[in-house]
């Protein structure tokens, strides 16, 4: 009989154990299963009062109660929403606002007694002859990214009515939203802040507007050019004040809502500069009704397209001019020597042959040229650097020039620093390239007077004047920042008694295909591209080019060669030439 009773005893136990087992089980199963419905419905939502909606409307399945409630903070008061699962008089309702109220405003000690409360009730009717109380209420603050946003509030009629694991769960459903809005708010912050760096790096003016033509983003980019820089911040009368007449902003913007589509306008010169605006319309976001919320306009500068078309322009205008005479002279000699009107081996003859191999010459040197400036542009130049006797150099050059000096009555000079060494470490083809068109160009644009060729050895942290002084030298060079920082280095310059180049104009120099005023009004034009390759050639050998000139008095033109070449071998080097636009 005890044995039976025993055994009795112990399987009622076991049975109890295993029931509590399977309720626990099962309620696991449960919470897993809402947690994965409420987190597949919540998804990648930001919006904090849907997400809450979302848990509200849920908690139904696993809690029996009178009412559930939320309050969120919102920038323009507070929403307060109830929905009631039975039907409660008005004075509940306001007695679950004022412990929401305080709650809050525990949780961020603040009072809150006057701030707007927004008020929405659904679900049962309101029947104020219902006389009953809170008896029973639990709140769960609502916390995204460790600020307090609002607070749940679920309350029941009967006392003591709610369990700990209903509310252990609900603290688990809002706990997994707000954790889940905390890291995609983060990520969402993390993107903006590079989207904000990004657009604030921009060189285009990018301005976003809503409908109500409030700024949303203005980067420094547009401020520059428009001509607001100098304010902090702006808004659209401001833009359009500045532009006054010069282009209507709001017109475009408002064809741009109208038409629902992107419209870019004419070029319009702005603070000398040439730019063009393209506003876009922005649309709501996926899943909402379909509509435009505001505009972007993108303030796009074409100032350089504009003088690089220019270039190319005057570039095809000059290889025309300079390339038309010089074949039209060929054809003209080749004809009348076609004749046989011309007699072989008499003066006459050799004269139209010798106009030929010249004219030839000419445009070789032009075709040469070309070359060489696309060969830097592509880093395919080679330097050959070996010890060079560049007093030979000098004398070949200044000879082979003495022809065209003679013809224009200009006397060809030659002043050689006698400190220079016997050999210099360079590429002796492209010194010699840097002397002619030195010299081409002094012959060129000089009317009367002398070119001459000058070279003196510069000692680093010398004066400059007093080293030519002392060598006899004569030119239009002063001590520059630039030249003081020079290494000790041999200084090629060709100086001429030309018309001369405004200071202001000096920047121009050594640019492809650019030109001064003094030049494009002198009778003699060029392409502008010899200066050009010497400063390729001088950026290879790690020196520099620059100029020295007095209106009506004539310019230097210069080159430096450092002594030492980096990483030279003593006999021969290999190196190439840098992009033209990297040389300075």
């Amino acid at each position: 009989m005890v044995i039976a009773i025993v055994s009795l005893i112990y399987l009622t136990k076991t049975r109890n154990a295993s029931n509590k087992q399977k309720k626990i089980t099962s309620r696991n199963l449960f919470e897993i299963s809402l947690l994965k419905e409420i987190g597949e419905r919540i998804g990648y939502s930001l919006n904090v009062q849907n997400i809450v909606d979302i848990i509200t409307g849920s908690i139904h399945q696993f809690m029996e109660y009178s009412t559930v409630s939320y309050m969120l903070i919102q920038p323009d008061g507070i929403i307060f929403k109830t929905t009631l699962e039975e039907s409660i008089s008005e004075d509940f309702i306001e007695d679950l606002e004022s412990r929401m109220i305080a709650s809050i405003s525990a949780l961020l000690n603040k009072d809150l007694s006057d701030v707007t409360v927004k008020k929405l009730t659904t679900g049962a009717v309101i029947r104020n002859d219902k006389k009953v109380s809170i008896q029973s209420f639990f709140n769960i603050p609502l916390i995204i990214r460790s600020n307090v946003v609002g607070v749940i509030t679920v309350a029941h009629t009967k006392p003591d009515h709610f369990k700990d694991e209903e509310t252990t769960l609900l603290y688990k459903i809002t706990q997994t939203a707000s954790n889940t809005v905390s890291r995609l708010e983060t990520v969402i912050e993390t993107e903006k802040t590079k989207m904000t760096t990004m657009v604030k790096s921009m060189a285009d003016g990018i301005l976003m507007l809503d409908n109500d033509y409030r700024i949303l983003i203005a980067n420094p980019s547009l401020k520059k050019i428009i001509g607001l820089a100098y304010k902090e911040h702006i808004d659209i009368f401001d833009i359009i004040e500045t532009l006054g007449t010069t282009f209507d902003i709001r017109e475009l913007i408002d064809n741009c809502i109208s038409q629902k589509t992107s419209i870019t306008s004419e070029e319009v010169e702005i603070n000398d500069r040439f730019v063009k605006f393209t506003s876009s319309p922005v649309w709501s976001e996926p899943g909402e009704t379909l509509r435009i919320i505001g505009t972007i306009t993108v303030v796009n500068d074409i100032t350089e397209e504009k003088k690089l078309e220019q270039m190319r322009e005057d570039f095809t205008a000059m290889m025309v001019h300079e390339l038309r005479a010089p074949l039209t002279s060929i054809k003209l000699t080749s004809e009348i020597i076609k004749d046989g009107t011309l007699v072989p081996g008499t003066s006459e003859f050799s004269e139209y042959t010798n106009s030929l191999l010249s004219t030839s010459t000419q445009i070789l040197e032009l075709v040469n040229d070309i070359l060489d400036v696309s060969k830097m542009e592509k880093g395919s130049y080679k330097l050959n650097i070996v010890a060079s006797d560049i007093r030979n150099i000098a004398k070949g050059s200044l000879a082979s020039f003495e022809p065209n000096a003679t013809a224009k009555k200009i006397t060809l000079n030659l002043n050689i620093d006698p400190k220079i060494p016997a050999d210099v470490l360079l590429d002796p083809k492209y010194l010699r390239e840097s002397i002619n068109n030195y010299l081409s160009n002094a012959i060129k644009f000089t009317k009367v007077g002398s070119v001459n060729l000058q070279m003196l050895l510069h000692e680093a942290g010398n004066n400059l004047e007093n080293e030519a002084f002392v060598a006899g030298i004569k030119w239009f060079l002063k001590t520059t920042d630039q030249i003081r920082n020079l290494p000790n280095s041999i200084i090629v310059a060709v100086t001429d008694t030309g018309i001369g180049i405004p200071p202001e104009e000096f920047k121009l120099l050594f640019k492809k295909f650019s030109q001064v005023s003094t030049a494009q009004q002198s009778e003699q034009k060029g392409t502008g591209l010899g200066l050009a390759v010497v400063k390729g050639i001088a950026s290879a050998h790690h020196g520099i080019v620059g100029i020295g000139s007095e209106i009506n008095h004539g310019s230097t033109f210069y080159i430096t060669f450092p002594l030492v070449q980096p990483e030279a071998s003593e006999t021969k080097q290999t190196a190439d030439i840098p992009q033209l636009e990297d040389a300075k």
